[in-house]
């Protein structure tokens, strides 16, 4: 029987209850933090609910890109691949992946900033199309390119450090966040825009009040002109 086995590119350190226990506290984080500014953009600032599913959406676009500066900060301050380190492997594999430097999370930091920055002063009331296509882009993205979401699930929680899992968590809820509210928005305002087109404008309403309520009187017309 052949029991060879094939090794992970990254030796597992990590306790699977350590990884669980960082899933939990980034999801206690993330869940009150949205639920005050979904009920407060509702409740006390009167936004209807695709008002405050585009703040919603630019809110978690803030949040990516103050996690995404964190993660630059963690990578320029321990970034080793000496011997000695128990996840010298990870930072070993990071730069045989051509990702090991800060360049990346430091793009998605400036991007998700200004994006979200400039959605949450717009005051049009429908969300700008460069944050729709930059938050189905984020989505998209992370699944498609193999040394994203696809590596961090085949290593990520065996062998990555504990700090990066945490912020990955975060990154992950935040991206899901803006991606389900921008399409939220953007279905709710459509929906708004055929239902104000089907409803009659309110020059129309007042002609239909006035035949309405003088209809007597124009039958009495109508008999004179005959």
């Amino acid at each position: 029987m052949d029991t060879t086995t094939v090794s992970s590119p990254i030796p597992i350190i990590n306790d699977g209850l350590v990884c669980l226990g960082l899933y939990g506290a980034a999801l206690c984080l993330v869940c009150p933090w949205f639920s005050y500014i979904g009920v407060y953009n509702h409740n006390l600032e009167k936004r209807t609910s695709a008002e405050t599913a585009r703040i919603l959406a630019a809110s978690a676009n803030v949040g990516n890109g103050i996690v995404h500066l964190i993660l630059v900060i963690y990578i320029f301050l321990f970034d080793d691949q000496a011997s000695d380190d128990p996840y010298s492997a990870y930072w070993q594999r990071e730069h045989e992946l051509g990702v090991g430097g800060i360049a990346g999370p430091l793009f998605f930091t400036v991007a998700n900033l200004v994006i979200g920055r400039n959605e949450l002063r717009n005051n049009q009331g429908h969300i700008k199309t460069i944050s729709l296509l930059w938050n189905t882009f984020i989505a998209i993205s992370g699944v498609a390119i193999p040394f994203v979401w696809r590596r961090f699930l085949e290593e990520g929680l065996g062998g990555w450090p504990y700090p990066v899992i945490f912020l990955w968590y975060l990154i992950f809820f935040m991206e899901s966040v803006g991606v389900v509210a921008v399409w939220f928005h953007y279905f709710m305002a459509k929906h708004q825009t055929n239902k104000d087109d089907d409803e009659p404008t309110k020059e129309g309403r007042l002609v239909g009040e006035f035949f309405t309520t003088n209809r007597d009187g124009i039958n009495f017309l109508r008999r004179l002109v005959r």
